[in-house]
């Protein structure tokens, strides 16, 4: 008897749902749900009004399983160092297009996400910006300049498409990141000798993304600022102007640094910058020498000229990543080349990670700032 009372209360449900679709016009759906009672015993659970029992497949909301993620004034006279590591990566005549970010942070070792982002995600051609603002500037020097006029006038230098083209240098190489950013030994406070947790290793991923847009690049890897900090322009500019001798074609010369400096409450301050995709990266700033206060540098105009060049293409792709280009009274060994500049990449606030996810946008920017010089 409770057997039958069972089956005329499911009975009589699936005809109340079959009279309610056959008055909307739905008679073939209401045949096909009257026979799918008689085939799938879940449904007539549900269309009776009982609790399903919960699915182990994760739903589409929740997403599968993610894994974590990887995380001086004055120049002394020259001193000893090492030559830099030249790259043998075979050189299209022309750059490539540049390339969706996503693609540029999934390269050379990258993780898909960062403890502080998400996996990028393509971004559309349309989206990305078309024109170039005016370029934020700081100016610490008492001179003069007309930055619109410097930003028309073409760069005094041209590339060889065979030949080595960027020189990355260090000279206060042992910089290094938050220890949150993955652990190191100190040799002294947010610094360390391990090439692969300071700066040195942000110097080898600008690098390998300059590569992979068709630049041939030479990285010094020499710690410039050990055993002794002392000294640190006059060692790194000798091995800048040895490397320049033995390689003429070399005309963009990048000293790669790590910034610092502490909030109000005494922590170390950090940058941010969310590029397309919700990926963190530090952020960065262009120093541009003048050599104001007493080192001549005839051509700090020039070389100024393609430092507003490349922080106005930093602006336009990625509105944020660059902090105001500064404009230093002090010389920087940038008057060794036609186009040298002082990089600070994020602060020891920072982690690596995304030190290294900024100088993956920093070597798609650059690379458009040179395609026209190659030659």
């Amino acid at each position: 008897m409770e057997r039958f009372f069972k089956r005329f209360v499911c009975a009589a449900a699936v005809c109340g749902l079959l009279r309610l679709s056959l008055s909307a016009g739905l008679g073939d759906r209401a045949l096909a749900l009257l026979r799918q009672v008689g085939e799938d015993p879940a449904f007539t659970g549900a269309v009776l009004g009982l609790k399903r029992e919960a699915s182990s497949v994760p739903t589409e909301e929740e997403g599968p399983e993610q894994e974590p993620a990887e995380e001086e004034a004055a120049e002394p006279p020259p001193g000893a160092g090492t030559a830099p590591k030249e790259r043998s990566v075979p050189l299209p005549t022309a750059l490539p297009p540049a390339q969706p970010v996503p693609d540029l942070l999934a390269g050379s070792g990258a993780v898909a996400e960062t403890e502080e982002g998400k996996a990028p995600e393509p971004v559309p051609e349309a989206e990305k910006p078309v024109s170039q603002p005016r370029p934020e500037v700081k100016n610490g020097t008492s001179y003069v300049f007309d930055a619109e006029e410097l930003l028309a006038q073409p760069l005094p230098f041209t590339l060889n498409a065979e030949l080595p083209q960027v020189l990355i240098l260090h000279t206060h190489g042992s910089e290094a990141y938050s220890q949150s950013g993955g652990a190191y030994e100190e040799s002294d406070h947010s610094r360390t000798e391990d090439k692969t947790k300071n700066v040195v290793r942000v110097g080898e991923v600008l690098a390998e993304g300059l590569e992979a847009e068709g630049l041939h690049v030479l990285h010094d890897t020499e710690l410039y600022d050990y055993p002794s900090y002392s000294g640190s322009y006059g060692r790194s500019l000798a091995a800048a102007q040895r490397a320049l001798e033995e390689n003429p074609s070399v005309k963009v010369v990048l000293d790669l640094h790590r910034d610092a400096a502490s909030t109000p409450g005494g922590g170390a301050y950090r940058t941010e910058y969310v590029a397309p995709g919700g990926v963190i990266c530090s952020q960065l700033m262009l120093i541009a020498a003048t050599g104001e206060n007493g080192l001549s540098f005839p051509g700090w105009r020039e070389n100024l000229g393609f430092a507003l060049r490349l922080q106005a293409e930093l602006q336009g792709r990625y509105p944020g990543l660059a902090r105001p280009l500064y404009v230093a009274p002090e010389r920087y060994n940038e008057h060794a080349a036609p186009a040298y500049l002082l990089i600070e990449v994020g602060t020891d606030g920072n982690t690596l990670a995304e030190a290294e996810n900024a100088a993956r946008l920093l070597a798609q920017c650059l690379a458009a700032v040179l395609a026209g010089t190659i030659e």
